[in-house]
């Protein structure tokens, strides 16, 4: 009562406490000193976490990033009683945490440690022995599923890789694992360019995905449809988003509505239906707002000024933009930054901003190439040919342009469809002037790319506008 008087505590939504830094640390010194009540304590905070968990909202949706009602600082506390739970071998309490584990810190941009609290996990699993323990192996594979789908947001794709395919090499793993890992394989195969591949992977588990659950046959047909889209399949790609639209409808899941109306309109501005592309990224921004998914945000604003940008309207391409990245732009996956790079270098071309554009060009064609992407690799390389090929510091008689254009546009390229289409109706307006040679692998003309980048900005800072 005193220290409530004092303001030092105070009691907040029935269960939980606020304290005073110093009234913390001196709480941590004394539970220190006494196992047994330090076990307690322990065990009251994790039942509270673990019951909120089973009672969150939408638990049979994904990519929800949902914060956990009745729990008091959701981020530290949640990440405080994995810690402990680990540390006291209860893995049981550990797979079920690591779910809402993952969309907190991931929600919050987090990634390090949310990396930091996996390996830690997956250690211990393996330090203390547990293999004889019931159930520990699927606790494990569990753990390390998240793990991979966290190295691919990383960019980390070998490692991403190397962990699915022994996990998928498990006799016992657990059928939903089984549907999880392929699905992350597939978006691997999709960064080597083997979109093919991935899309077949995934049509061998559709069936089983349809047994174990609607979500994950929802999540399978949503890959699907974006495998389908890359390929420039639209209408089986429609047809593909609208099922899953269907089912997020249906179950209420606000964020995957938001996200399969992201997916429809890309796949309209891809197939050159830029009206009815605006209209349902509007919508799928008007979810987002509506809805507080700060998460999505991004990748709706991206597209949603691409296609303000296509349709001509530059103030509200930049307007989303520059909200973009006041909003989160220091949180965003390497790939979404190098998008919204290019975005952004469109618009300074639209605007006679050489230094600009020439600038977001580089970060772009940098990332893509660092993260070993091959499809956003030539995406870059499209882009640069296109506006560079419009300046007069490199015009369309510029040695290299067409060669890398060619690449992209080879059908073993790896590119995107849409990109192999735009490098194509590009290499009919230069052809003319240069005639391209035999292409060369995308992975082989990245440096010529540079070069390109480098004549430009090199011409722009000696006054050639």
């Amino acid at each position: 009562r005193r220290l409530a008087a004092w303001s030092l505590v105070s009691r907040r939504d029935g269960q939980w406490y606020r304290c005073h830094p110093l009234v913390q640390s001196y709480a941590k010194r004394r539970l220190a000193e006494d196992p047994e009540l330090q076990a307690a304590a322990c065990d009251a905070r994790a039942s509270l976490v673990l019951e909120a968990v089973r009672n969150a909202p939408n638990v049979d949706t994904f990519d929800s990033g949902t914060v956990l009602d009745g729990v008091e600082d959701p981020l530290a506390n949640v990440l405080a009683v994995f810690a402990d739970l680990v540390e006291r071998g209860r893995f049981e309490s550990v797979a079920e945490l690591a779910d809402p584990l993952d969309r907190l810190l991931g929600f919050h941009g987090r990634l390090l440690t949310l990396q930091d609290a996996l390996q830690m996990a997956v250690r211990a699993l393996v330090d203390q022995a547990s293999g004889s323990q019931a159930g520990a192996d699927e606790v494990r594979d569990r753990l390390e599923m998240h793990l991979v789908w966290l190295y691919l947001r990383l960019g980390q794709y070998q490692e991403a890789a190397a962990t699915a395919d022994r996990l998928l090499a498990g006799a016992n793993t657990a059928p939903d694992l089984v549907i999880e890992l392929t699905r992350a394989r597939s978006a691997i195969d999709r960064t080597e360019g083997q979109v093919d591949q991935a899309l077949q992977r995934l049509l061998a588990v559709r069936d089983l995905a349809a047994t174990v659950s609607e979500r994950l046959k929802a999540m399978i047909d949503d890959d699907i449809g974006l495998c389908q889209m890359v390929l420039g399949l639209y209408p089986e790609s429609r047809e593909s988003y609208r099922a899953v639209l269907a089912w997020a409808r249906r179950t209420g899941s606000q964020p995957v509505i938001a996200r399969t109306l992201l997916s429809l309109g890309i796949g309209h501005h891809d197939g050159g239906e830029i009206l009815d592309s605006l209209a349902y990224l509007v919508e799928a921004k008007s979810v987002v707002t509506v809805n507080g998914l700060r998460h999505i945000e991004p990748y709706v604003d991206v597209k949603l000024a691409r296609t303000y940008l296509y349709d001509g309207d530059f103030d509200a391409a930049a307007e989303v933009i520059d909200g973009a990245r006041a909003r989160s732009g220091a949180s965003w996956e390497p790939w979404l930054t190098a998008e919204f790079d290019l975005v952004s270098a469109r618009l300074a071309a639209a605007r006679d901003d050489p230094e600009t554009m020439w600038a977001m060009l580089e970060r772009s064609l940098t990332t893509s190439a660092d993260l070993d992407d091959l499809p956003f690799v030539a995406k870059s390389l499209v882009a640069l040919v296109d506006l560079g090929s419009a300046r007069p510091e490199i015009g369309p008689k510029a040695d290299g342009g067409v060669q890398l254009l060619a690449s992209v546009a080879d059908t073993g390229s790896g590119a995107d469809y849409a990109d192999r289409l735009e490098a194509e109706r590009l290499l009919e307006r230069l052809g003319d002037s240069v005639q391209p040679e035999s292409p060369k692998p995308l992975v082989d003309v990245i440096d010529d790319g540079f070069g390109y980048l480098r004549r430009g900005r090199l011409l722009v800072s000696r006054g050639l506008r």
